[in-house]
């Protein structure tokens, strides 16, 4: 009988020993875990240092084995620079889609810890040899602010510096503070953010971005141009790659509105129309809160220049009218259903 005890508490030890090997105690083994292609959920428990925490329960935590990002589902359990103990399960369920996730997770405050000091970088620096969830400093131009199209509550800035452009994004629930990055579009900025090698699930092949904690965390190094549109025409770009278009800055065309639908979608003829193809032809994306202008008004609008392989367009644009006389409207053309298929 005593023997018998004496095994069972050895096997039972054995069994505890195993259990709390399987455990992640560190960063760096959550983040491996989390990049591959498939794995179980695997319990975890980890101390590190908040170094991002945003609305959506998003947190990055830094323990001396370096980084990893967790998902806790409530967004106000920490904050920036508190010291954690991070616990619950991660895995990666969907080897297709490669989404890692979290289960159950809990966050106990214990504790402040020193932020790391952000490293200084240009946007030609991100890239592979930029670790993932890096705390860095950069600045740019910011060509462009809008919204996200699935979380009203995330806003972003399409940064550029040289022929580099990224993403920057803010999450908040303040509808005014969120709003107040308006004022940055076109003004050359500096930032500090957390580099995130991919974005959030959803977006499979977005690319690198840097997420704002905190617009405190933004300087105006050189203010938005007085007029909105002094800006280069669109037609002197030629033969530019879809890649370099987007990294070009604001551009402007002068036109007559043919056509308007879908609330924020113009479609303007300018004086390079040549009749035949589709040149000269520009398709204006609005941005938010711009109003439709009427069919026949004659208009200079600035935008971000994108193609859709087929012509150059303007997106996130703004117009007003503009002085000159409309195009001619030209006799509609005769044509039959199969001619139009």
């Amino acid at each position: 009988m005593f023997l018998t005890l004496i095994l069972a508490a050895a096997l039972a030890n054995s069994h505890s020993a195993r259990a709390d090997e399987s455990v992640l105690r560190t960063a760096a083994e959550v983040a491996a875990l989390c990049e591959l292609p498939y794995a179980p959920k695997t319990p975890f428990e980890v101390r590190g240092t908040v170094v991002y925490a945003n609305i959506h329960g998003y947190a990055v935590v830094e323990d001396a084995s370096g980084r990893a990002f967790f998902f806790n589902g409530k967004g106000d359990r920490c904050r920036t620079g508190d010291e954690v103990v991070m616990a619950g399960l991660a895995g990666v369920p969907n080897p297709r889609g490669h989404i890692p996730w979290m289960w159950n997770v809990t966050v106990r405050v214990v504790g402040r810890g020193e932020v790391p000091e952000p490293r200084d970088i240009r946007l030609a620096d991100i890239g592979p040899e930029l670790p993932d969830l890096s705390t860095v400093r950069l600045e740019g131009e910011v060509l462009d602010v809008f919204p996200d199209e699935i979380d009203a509550l995330t806003e972003f800035l399409v940064l550029r510096d040289g022929g580099k452009s990224a993403l920057v994004s803010f999450s908040t629930t303040d509808t005014a503070l969120r709003r107040s990055l308006e004022r940055l579009a076109l003004a050359r900025i500096r930032l500090t953010g957390t580099y995130f090698r991919h974005m959030s699930g959803n977006r499979l092949f977005s690319g690198p971005s840097i997420t704002l904690s905190s617009t405190n965390d933004v300087s105006v190094l050189v203010p938005a141009p007085a007029d909105p549109f002094d800006a280069p025409p669109l037609n002197s770009i030629i033969r530019e790659t879809p890649d370099e278009i987007a990294a070009l800055g604001r551009r402007s065309v002068v036109g007559t509105v043919i056509a308007v639908w879908r609330g924020n979608r113009v479609l303007v003829k300018t004086e390079e129309y040549d009749g035949a193809s589709a040149s000269g032809l520009v398709r204006l994306e609005l941005t938010r809160d711009a109003r439709l202008p009427q069919p026949g008004m004659f208009i200079r609008a600035v935008g971000r220049p994108a193609t859709d392989h087929y012509r150059l367009n303007l997106v996130s644009a703004r117009w007003q009218a503009a002085p000159g006389t409309p195009i001619a409207e030209t006799p509609p053309h005769v044509a039959d259903i199969r001619q139009l298929l």
